[in-house]
């Protein structure tokens, strides 16, 4: 699996709280900063017209930014899906199967585009729609 983007925000982006993104009417050129721990239930939908989607993760053993990331790329967005936060280096093929694009201006990409990950997921996921046992050559 590749390793992580990291991605500096340019002086042209804003990264704006989610509570001020919608307070400003949702601008589409910002990237909003999303509470990995928060209820986006009702929100997913608005926060699609987002260029940007940076999730914040608050601790490694939350699965919730997982499932939002999930959920948005579900929905349809595709714009820069980033990770910050309490990220572990070996969550990397997590997060990208769940949706991620890259990781927010963080030392960990480099960690971990070192690790040996897996050559491919037994589930489907975000880049391959079918399981491993489907994708298997039939005699």
């Amino acid at each position: 699996m590749a390793a992580p983007d990291t991605v500096a925000l340019g002086s042209e982006a804003k990264l704006v709280s989610l509570e001020d993104w919608i307070a400003e009417g949702t601008p589409a050129g910002a990237a909003v900063e999303v509470p990995g721990d928060g209820d986006l239930d009702g929100l997913y939908e608005t926060l699609t017209t987002a260029a940007t989607i940076v999730v914040v993760l608050p601790s490694f053993v939350d699965g919730r930014a997982f499932s939002h990331a999930r959920k948005l790329r579900d929905l349809g967005f595709d714009g820069a899906l980033l990770a910050t936060g309490d990220v572990l280096a070996d969550q990397w093929q997590f997060l990208k199967r769940c949706g991620f694009s890259g990781l927010l201006e963080s030392s960990l990409a480099s960690t971990a585009q070192h690790l040996k990950g897996f050559s491919q997921g037994y589930q489907a996921d975000e880049e391959q729609d079918q399981p491993v046992y489907r994708r298997r050559p039939r005699a």
